[in-house]
């Protein structure tokens, strides 16, 4: 079984690069054209702004007359004759609608490429009291052509991407009114669809893709209700569009959960492409993940229907207060809502025939346990084999995170190892236990290293929950037995808890954060002065008590006697939120009446995108009773022909299969947490100082408002000696400065691979996109704690 795990596709976002960003301003009236070629979001953008800041807005495609949309949609150029009248127009209703006492701004879309173009709007500046103002809305050609080829019902070909392009002509130097934004999108987070038909020619069984992390459902939840998006992930379709024929010929099977909001809609097309090229593939979805039509549309009103708090069962962990601020108000829209699905479903498609199983909110790991339950014909009670399953997907689930990728081993290698690591392969046995390998004609590596890293990422403690199985790693070990070929054993399963996880996003207000440098001299009385003089001046304009949180970071410590002023300088990230805009724009503010009275060697980059306030979600993760769920898997009929994109997920030939649910609970138990027996350390000799990274690896990352942390060494001798040193008051003290009272140390041993594992709950905050800790997915934690200086005996060396 292989795992092509596609990483996050980042959506394109309004960042100002330019402080002077236009805001409003009561005592006057303005026009602010939103402009840039087809397919930058102007219209998006601009009724966005419209929306928030009360302003009238102007979309210029209805003012085209009948013969320029004939050309645009016919893939003809606009020439200056066709476009003369068109910016009259929307100049003269701009300035009409500013007639209206009630109406203090308008919003207006426009192409507005040249210079010329621009110029016929800035004639509304004619007018007493009115002033023209631009934001050019700055996007590559990848993503005009993405976004224009997923664009429904508009009439603009993106046959013109080019001809935009070349007419699109820079900001000149006198146009001081113009503010541009970068609205690239940015792709290179995210494995690439050919990774999958890469797959596809090797010797695998299944084909398996976790598309999903916390965020991507909520990020694109609105959109996909606003019939602006698809509802999956693009890179699963552009996968199997290519890969759908080596799958064809090579009856490799494909479960993926990146139909995301929409798997019945994207299996639907993958349907489409099965029928046009004549194969014989079923394809199939699996539903019932979608919990907003029970829990929305509002959070704050459920009373006491809200699922409780995933930590609520453990009685040591004091839940953040951000977690649950929400509670005290009146509204919180709720974004989404779904629950973690089990594989219950996928192997009763795969059973049914299914070639493609499309998927939504399963688990990170469902896959692959949906593949090898049915491969071997597990039985619901076979928890040891379905807990191996559970690992072997947790440990192929990130793709080249098992093959050399986030290892923080890399440095006992050459690095031409790392530039780009391959993708791995699960062996599952029919006892569960695998083999961690990958293609042979790629790069990385599959290592006992790289394999006990990717086992510690994320995990729970020593038992690791899943709605099928519960898998307890106490015994867990790996060994290598041939290059690239790592075995793993020793998991043993039991019966699920009664509850599964639901990720629930709402909408949590505004972030806004600024990056500000000092050069070394005194940066600690600097960052002082600088606190001192923004709470002051907000304190003055009333807005202190306004906002949420305000937290000065400082980030860094300048070199002693430094070699270069990079060296010698550091950095404050003001980070803040709020319910509303007001306070965050009040920020911006403060900086400019101090703008002159700074510290001395104040510096920052002239890019201040992140400054500009964005909406965030706020996430609260939840349990949520299995025997409430109604998960089933539907096989798409291959008798429908072409569906137009969504009918073959809709017609009453489909078969639609309920999954049921496990037929024995245990109930969720007290977490293990505990030392070693404490010895004394004088015991182990003569010791050396060096940091705790020369002698141990280890991985990081989050759970929700919560960090894990795993570090592991390589012989007997070390492990003696780690898991003494290693305890949970040790940890306390190496966390330093960052431990914090209210959070709670949860620490459990795996002595088979060496390892003590951590849990630190509550240091993320309310984790994911509401925590405003930098490193905010707990992956830099690790090496953190790595880098602290510590004595190490000799004898282990």
């Amino acid at each position: 079984m292989s795992s092509p795990k596609p990483s996050l596709v980042a959506a394109h976002s309004l960042e100002a690069k330019d402080s002077q960003t236009p805001s409003p301003n009561a005592n006057e009236r303005y026009i602010l054209v939103i402009y840039g070629p087809a397919g930058c979001g102007k219209s998006s953008i601009a009724s966005y702004i419209a929306k928030e800041f009360g302003l009238f807005f102007i979309e210029g495609d209805e003012y085209h007359t009948p013969e320029a949309v004939a050309k645009m949609a016919a893939g003809t150029p606009l020439e200056d004759a066709d476009r003369w009248g068109w910016l009259a127009r929307l100049r003269d209703a701009a300035v009409n609608s500013l007639a209206n006492p009630d109406v203090r701004g308008v919003v207006l879309t426009c192409s507005a490429l040249k210079q010329k173009y621009r110029d016929v709007l800035r004639e509304a500046n004619i007018a007493e009291g009115i002033s023209v103002r631009f934001i050019l809305l700055n996007a590559d050609r990848d993503t005009l052509e993405h976004r224009l080829s997923h664009r429904k019902g508009h009439f603009f070909s993106p046959a013109l991407v080019d001809s935009q392009l070349r007419a699109l002509e820079p900001v000149g130097q006198d146009e001081t009114d113009v503010v541009t934004v970068d609205v690239r999108g940015d792709r290179g987070a995210c494995d690439p669809a050919w990774q999958m038909l890469e797959q596809a020619k090797s010797d695998v069984d299944f084909i398996t893709g976790d598309y999903l992390a916390e965020m991507n459902l909520a990020e694109d939840a609105e959109a996909y209700r606003a019939g602006k998006h698809d509802g999956w992930e693009e890179t699963a379709w552009l996968g199997l569009e290519m890969s759908i024929e080596e799958l064809a010929k090579r009856r490799v099977k494909v479960v993926i959960n990146g139909g995301c909001l929409n798997p019945a809609g994207l299996a639907a097309k993958v349907a489409d492409l099965v029928s046009e090229k004549s194969l014989e593939l079923k394809v199939a979805y699996v539903s019932g993940d979608d919990l907003l039509p029970k829990l929305g549309p509002d959070l704050a009103s459920l009373g006491e229907k809200l699922p409780p708090h995933l930590d609520s069962v453990s009685p040591d962990v004091k839940i953040p207060d951000e977690s649950l601020r929400f509670k005290s108000l009146k509204s919180v829209p709720l974004v989404s809502a779904n629950a973690y699905l089990g594989a219950r479903a996928i192997v009763a498609g795969l059973r049914d025939g299914a070639d493609i199983i499309i998927c939504g909110r399963v688990s990170d790991a469902s896959p692959v346990i949906g593949a090898a339950w049915y491969w071997h014909n597990w039985k619901d009670s076979d928890y040891d084999q379905l807990a191996g399953a559970l690992v072997s997907g947790h440990l192929i689930e990130c793709s080249a995170y098992v093959t050399g990728g986030n290892f923080s081993g890399f440095t006992r290698y050459a690095i031409d190892h790392f530039y780009e690591p391959g993708f791995p392969i699960a062996e599952i046995d029919k006892d569960g236990s695998c083999v961690i390998t990958k293609n042979p004609n790629t790069s990385g590596m599959v290592t006992p290293d790289t394999v006990r890293c990717q086992l510690l990422y994320e995990l729970q403690g020593n038992i690791y929950l899943h709605s099928d199985v519960k898998a307890y790693l106490n015994e867990v070990s790996v060994k290598s037995i041939g290059k690239d070929r790592v075995q793993v054993r020793g998991i043993r399963g039991a019966p699920p808890p009664p509850t599964t996880k639901a990720a629930c996003f709402y909408k949590g207000g505004y972030q806004s954060q600024l990056v500000l440098n000092a050069a070394g001299y005194g940066v600690d009385e600097k960052w002082k002065l600088l606190e001192v003089q923004v709470r002051r001046g907000l304190k003055k304009s009333g807005l202190d008590e306004q906002l949420a949180l305000l937290d000065f970071q400082v980030v860094g410590v300048p070199e002693p006697n430094p070699r270069s002023q990079l060296r010698s300088t550091n950095y404050c990230r003001l980070f803040a939120e709020a319910s509303a805009l007001e306070p965050l724009i009040g920020i911006l503010n403060v900086f400019k009446d101090i703008a002159l009275r700074h510290f001395s060697g104040f510096h920052s980059s002239l890019d201040m995108r992140t400054a500009i306030p964005r909406p965030f979600l706020a996430y609260y993760p939840a349990l949520y009773a299995q025997d409430d769920l109604e998960e089933t898997v539907v096989i798409i009929d291959a008798t429908n022909g072409k569906s137009g994109g969504t009918k073959a997920a809709d017609t009453n030939n489909n078969k639609v299969i309920q999954a049921g649910h496990p037929p024995v609970y245990e109930p969720l138990e007290r977490r293990d947490n505990y030392d070693s027996p404490e010895q004394d350390l004088s015991v182990f000799g003569a010791t050396q100082a060096m940091r705790l990274g020369d002698i141990a690896l280890g991985r990081s990352g989050d759970k929700g408002s919560n960090l894990n942390c795993g570090i592991f060494v390589d012989t007997p001798q070390q492990w003696a000696w780690l898991k003494v040193f290693l305890s949970r008051s040790r940890m306390i003290e190496l966390i330093g400065d960052d431990w914090r009272e209210e959070y709670h140390l949860e620490r459990v041993e795996f002595p088979n691979i060496f390892a003590v594992h951590f849990v630190v709950y509550g240091i993320l905050g309310r984790g994911v996109s509401g925590s405003s800790r930098l490193d905010c997915l707990g992956k830099g934690f690790a090496d953190y704690i790595r880098d602290k200086v510590v004595d190490v005996p000799v004898d282990v060396l």
